[in-house]
């Protein structure tokens, strides 16, 4: 993934954070969230009452759509999308199997690290590409030209750097929205009573058409549903740190160089940190005792200064797409006894699980 903001080491992590913030003030926001308002229309309209839908696939289309919009300030082709989601799928995949695989073999030519290599080129080359046919274009509300733009008393992002925070942004935004939004979908069906009241909270904010960033502020049960979805499946369900000195750490003596694993998904289903942590409970957030931040053990976007730059990006995408899916199509699971496995990649994606779609009545959506 390059040497962007979300791999690169503590040395240079402040100055790529001072200068990739600005892409991600809350006043670039609204002009965000009108491109997600857009995809997420386009996508609701499209689908057929009665059709089956894997969830965690159709949330990648429209996260793979806004992530390059946002990203390089212009619509993307059927071709490009295509190209980048498989592109990041497979990387993803293979990544997380290189993790887990003793260094000699990681090497080798088996048809998985082929796949995983192959991959990583097309995805570095489509984001070269890219970067430099929009180098010189008029656009300036994208994140790239943002970065083309930014200098500080840091100094400027350089070439390769401008290059490896669009692949970083691009990998991180897409896959970890897709992954949130599939589980909540999917989730929503194995509890149809909280589906219907997210869909009621959506039909009296939305009466048809799709959510906009002002809209916002009243889909809170939309919210509580991901904050819950985000806490039993977090996409991000594993992170590690480098120990920079020697530590102690609750009683153990940890050595400067060692790497400590922090799991998201471990941390969320302690007992003494959530009541009946196994249910899938959006009303647990009302309850001032459930805990919201880091420090007491709810981590979906990391913590600190390595926090996730594009969290309010992400729960805003998230949430748009989610109240408008909410009111105007009902989501039914037609095997609710069937496997609800996760599958392990450098995210927790969902299972590859159809569910039936039914329109809800009165519906006016159009896509814009």
């Amino acid at each position: 993934m390059g040497n962007g903001l979300t791999v690169c080491p503590y040395s240079v992590h402040r100055r790529q954070r001072r200068l990739v913030q600005p892409a991600f003030h809350r006043d670039r926001l609204p002009a965000y969230a009108a491109v997600m308002t857009r995809y997420a229309d386009a996508l609701t309209a499209a689908w057929q009452d009665g059709q089956d839908i894997v969830p965690g696939e159709e949330m990648y289309d429209v996260t793979v759509r806004v992530a390059a919009t946002t990203l390089f300030g212009t619509r993307v082709t059927d071709a490009e999308v295509a190209e980048i989601r498989q592109a990041i799928g497979a990387v993803l995949a293979g990544g997380f199997r290189r993790m887990v695989t003793p260094v000699a073999l990681a090497g080798l030519p088996t048809p998985a690290n082929r796949r995983y290599v192959q991959a990583k080129h097309t995805l570095f080359a489509a984001v070269r590409r890219t970067v430099d046919q929009r180098r010189h274009s008029d656009d300036d509300g994208s994140i790239l030209a943002t970065f083309l733009a930014t200098q500080n008393e840091a100094g400027a992002l350089s070439e390769t750097e401008v290059y490896d925070q669009v692949l970083s942004l691009l990998v991180a935004g897409v896959d970890t929205t897709a992954c949130a939004l599939g589980w909540a979908c999917l989730l929503l069906s194995r509890h149809p009573e909280i589906q219907e009241r997210l869909h009621r909270e959506a039909r009296a904010v939305l009466g048809g058409r799709a959510a906009t960033w002002e809209d916002l502020p009243r889909l809170e049960m939309a919210e509580r549903v991901l904050t819950e979805s985000l806490r039993l499946r977090p996409p991000v369900w594993l992170l590690s740190r480098t120990v920079t000195r020697d530590a102690l750490l609750a009683g153990h003596r940890v050595p400067a160089g060692a790497t400590v694993l922090i799991g998201q998904h471990i941390l969320h289903q302690r007992a003494d940190l959530f009541a009946r942590p196994e249910d899938f409970d959006p009303d647990r957030w009302l309850a001032s005792t459930t805990p919201r931040n880091p420090r007491d053990g709810f981590i979906p976007f990391s913590s600190g200064a390595r926090q996730c730059i594009g969290n309010d990006f992400a729960i805003a995408e998230a949430t748009l797409v989610l109240a408008t899916v909410a009111d105007r199509w009902r989501l039914e699971d037609r095997d609710p006894n069937g496997s609800f496995r996760p599958v392990p990649r450098i995210v927790l994606a969902p299972p590859k699980k159809p569910l039936r779609i039914h329109r809800r009545p009165d519906s006016t959506d159009s896509a814009g």
